[in-house]
């Protein structure tokens, strides 16, 4: 017996997905039949595919979760995939929920991916990482090009962004591994944090001074 799937399209024009058990029959070493059984599992296919979904799509806004990373490492690590990641991570977003609430928290992490969809390009691939952080992986052929996105972003951000948030961006070295380049887009997103506390700093001690 053998079993294999074909897709096939009825005479009203739908497609369906059909499992065909196949049966051999012999006579003296010689094949003198074949019987075959067909079985429609349209239904259980486009529900496999939608639990597949499921399972790399965050619940909350939608985007891609660190399961769909682990699925595609093995493309991200291609030598011939040239492209950088945004690492967003949201300010004092600890403060919205501790004052308004995780309900309204949670309001805020769907406008910024929201925000972040609205501004990327249809093939970028927008990632939560977990919590407020978010990576963005864009297929880019120079840092250039990585530069000219995230400059959109900031540029943008102070009338469509929910909440105020650091930003880091590092384009793939030649090899690089997927951890690697999360591990630097990650290290930069953080001292990006950091130059901007800083800068908050030096403008409050400027206005104490005034």
């Amino acid at each position: 017996m053998t079993e294999f799937e074909l897709d096939g399209q009825c005479l009203n024009g739908e497609v369906v997905t059909v499992l065909e058990t196949c049966h051999v029959q012999k006579k003296d070493g010689n094949v003198v039949a074949l019987y075959g059984v067909l079985l429609d599992i349209t239904q259980r296919k486009t529900l496999e595919a939608q639990l597949a979904q499921l399972s790399v799509r965050d619940p909350l806004t939608g985007c891609y979760n660190r399961r769909y990373l682990q699925a595609q490492q093995p493309v991200f690590e291609r030598p011939s995939y040239f492209y950088g990641v945004l690492m967003c991570d949201l300010d004092e977003f600890k403060a919205v929920n501790d004052t308004y609430g995780h309900e309204e928290g949670d309001r805020v992490l769907q406008r910024f991916a929201h925000f972040i969809i609205r501004n990327k390009r249809a093939d970028d691939i927008l990632v939560r990482l977990g919590g407020d952080e978010f990576a963005l992986f864009v297929e880019v052929v120079s840092r250039e090009n990585l530069e000219i996105i995230a400059n959109r972003l900031i540029e943008n951000a102070p009338h469509q962004a929910p909440i105020a948030f650091s930003i880091g961006h590092i384009y793939r070295r030649p090899g690089e591994t997927l951890d690697a380049i999360l591990a630097r887009t990650d290290a930069a997103m953080y001292a990006a944090k950091g130059r901007q506390k800083d800068d908050d700093r030096r403008t409050a001690q400027d206005g104490e001074e005034e």
